[in-house]
């Protein structure tokens, strides 16, 4: 087992014991449209007291890409905001394949597919678009299989600049 970590990287031992991670299925399209706004991050805020998360935290960008910028409490928000200004928050997600997604939006409904679990699963999120500042997340449902569960949780915009840069290696 020791030869075998000397001559592999951890990558390619993780794909040995726990198989690869799958590829997302959407393609990466411009968004043009005005359903909603991508001038800022939207945040889930969540008032349940059994939590130790307190947001999840989502950018949109107009090349189709989404951020997940993870749960921060409330005491770690402030900081997070500072690091989304001074990209220091890039140098971690720009390592990360879980971070990032595609989104589409058709109508009134958006879709958005990120990698989630480990090995990575390809995941879906489905939402309904109240306005151009809101959206309710209704299920996530498995890119390749048919595991589904209900997800219920508004996201409002939060007006923000500067955005973390949306380039990345995970997405072409």
């Amino acid at each position: 087992m020791i030869c075998t970590l000397l001559f592999c990287s951890c990558e390619s031992l993780i794909e040995k014991l726990f198989g690869k991670n799958e590829e997302l299925t959407f393609t990466r399209t411009d968004y043009n449209g005005n359903q909603l706004r991508t001038d800022g991050y939207y945040y889930f805020e969540n008032e349940s007291n059994d939590s130790t998360y307190n947001y999840r935290i989502y950018f949109f960008y107009k090349n189709g890409v989404v951020l997940d910028c993870g749960n921060p409490s409330d005491d770690e928000l402030n900081t997070r905001e500072e690091e989304f200004k001074n990209g220091q928050f890039n140098k971690y997600v720009k390592k990360s394949a879980s971070s990032w997604g595609l989104f589409k939006i058709d109508s009134t409904m958006i879709q958005f597919e990120m990698l989630h679990g480990g090995p990575f699963r390809a995941y879906i999120d489905f939402g309904r678009i109240i306005n151009d500042s809101t959206f309710v997340l209704t299920k996530r449902k498995s890119s390749y299989g048919t595991d589904e569960i209900k997800l219920l949780g508004t996201f409002r915009l939060k007006p923000f600049s500067p955005k973390p840069d949306s380039t990345n290696i995970y997405i072409k």
